[in-house]
């Protein structure tokens, strides 16, 4: 097993986005687009609005509808996903292909990767909240010191990153043997999850930081257009704001999605002994 150079990796992630963002945008334009096309009927058009205001369906049907709607998201931004970690794994890179669909095992297992993630982090937050009180409540009762609860969130998070971080080559490797092999995955990271976590903390901290720089100079814009619109203008104002985030996500959203399945292909390919260019056979 080859040691992860972190600085090494973080800069493989970014120079494959930079090097490859024609070839990322026309595989990832279609999923991302319906991604967010299937929502947005329901934030910006009022006839659907108030059809799905509470009342106006069963709380049954309008459940399972919010359900296959998040289902089918998670779906086509997996589809991108997936089709990203095959350009960096196995050099496919579809050329002639505009329209990209595909709803293989990959893809699938991908879909339920997120959801079970997404299960887990609601899971261990209300875990961690629950406990953060049980021991303030102690703390207060048996005069512990106040910082109490703050050191059980702080032991949480150690741990939920520690096993996040075990876990980043399971998404290369479910593209590789269209399995979930969990298994595999923590017998790659063994010993390099102090690495792992330097890798996803470099890579993310320029978006970090521009995504501040932004908020800086775009909130006040939008908070000036919103205050000076009168009433009967607000609705209208609100819609084009909805347009213009999904546009933005759209926009940003695609090289993003690329530099996250990047990191994780380069860790994997680290880990697993090849080399940043070598296709994975």
């Amino acid at each position: 097993m080859r040691k992860l150079a972190v600085f090494e990796t973080v800069g493989l992630a970014y120079t494959f986005v930079f090097g490859n963002i024609g070839t990322i945008y026309r595989l990832c334009w279609f999923p991302a687009l319906l991604a967010l096309a299937v929502s947005l009927p329901f934030e910006i058009w009022p006839p659907v609005q108030v059809l799905a205001s509470p009342g106006a369906l069963p709380g049954a049907g309008a459940f399972l509808g919010g359900i296959a709607l998040v289902l089918f998201q998670v779906f086509c931004w997996s589809m991108a996903l997936v089709v990203i970690h095959r350009v960096v794994l196995f050099g496919g890179r579809r050329t002639g292909t505009v329209f990209y669909f595909s709803a293989g095992p990959a893809e699938f297992l991908f879909t339920a990767m997120w959801i079970a993630f997404g299960a887990a982090f609601f899971a261990f937050g209300f875990l961690t909240v629950s406990l953060t009180a049980l021991v303030g409540d102690m703390a207060s009762s048996i005069s512990l010191p106040k910082q109490s609860g703050f050191a059980v969130i702080l032991v949480f998070l150690t741990a939920g990153v520690w096993v996040a971080c075990r876990l980043v080559p399971l998404a290369p490797l479910m593209v590789v043997t269209e399995r979930p092999a969990i298994r595999q995955s923590w017998r790659l990271s063994r010993g390099s999850a102090g690495r792992i976590f330097g890798v996803l903390a470099l890579s993310a901290l320029p978006i970090v930081l521009l995504n501040y720089i932004v908020g800086l100079i775009l909130l006040p814009i939008m908070f000036a257009f919103v205050s000076h619109a009168s009433q009967a203008d607000l609705p209208g104002l609100l819609v084009w704001l909805k347009l213009a985030a999904s546009a933005m996500t759209f926009v940003v959203g695609i090289p993003l999605l690329a530099l996250g399945a990047a990191v994780l292909c380069y860790c994997f390919k680290a880990l697993a002994g090849y080399a940043p260019g070598e296709l994975v056979d």
